[in-house]
């Protein structure tokens, strides 16, 4: 290299539409750049680096085109409103896959634990969710009771 010669800049990779919006989506729906690299080198046959995500990471740069950071907070609006798609959300799924592992368990202590932990989640014990009901599972009577001091006291 002569001493006129400048390094090469490395060139910055041209992404398609369609790769630009999954990785977009991807990180709007909380993927670690791990996850979106191997998904567009699996999907596209494409190889990207962490900067190529972070390029369209409105969380990480202001310089995410609008079109992307319109994306990005849609998706990301969808993804936390509609819950019921991710399936460890679910009862019926959560309870399934402890029966695998019930049925693959040999140590009746690990068996012991899934149990209790199916109880507790079928009961209703890992939810915030209370209700509070009277007699007969009527409606809760209130009495507003005044009380007096005696004289003196």
């Amino acid at each position: 290299m002569q001493a006129d010669d400048k390094p090469e800049k490395p060139k910055r990779l041209r992404l398609s539409k369609d790769v630009q919006r999954r990785i977009v989506i991807m990180l709007a729906c909380y993927c670690k750049n791990p996850e979106i690299i191997q998904a567009i080198k699996d999907d596209f046959s494409v190889e990207i680096t962490r900067q190529n995500v972070n390029h369209y990471n409105p969380e990480h740069t202001d310089e995410v085109a609008e079109e992307w950071k319109d994306l990005f907070e849609t998706a990301r609006e969808n993804y936390n409103e509609n819950i019921s798609s991710i399936p460890i959300a679910q009862l019926a799924w959560r309870l399934r896959e402890r029966q695998k592992m019930y049925d693959e368990a040999r140590s009746p202590q690990l068996k012991s634990e899934l149990l209790t932990e199916a109880a507790r989640d079928a009961g209703g014990a890992y939810t915030n969710k209370k209700q509070i009901t009277g007699e007969g599972g009527g409606a809760v009577q209130i009495s507003i009771v005044e009380a007096v001091k005696p004289d003196g006291v």
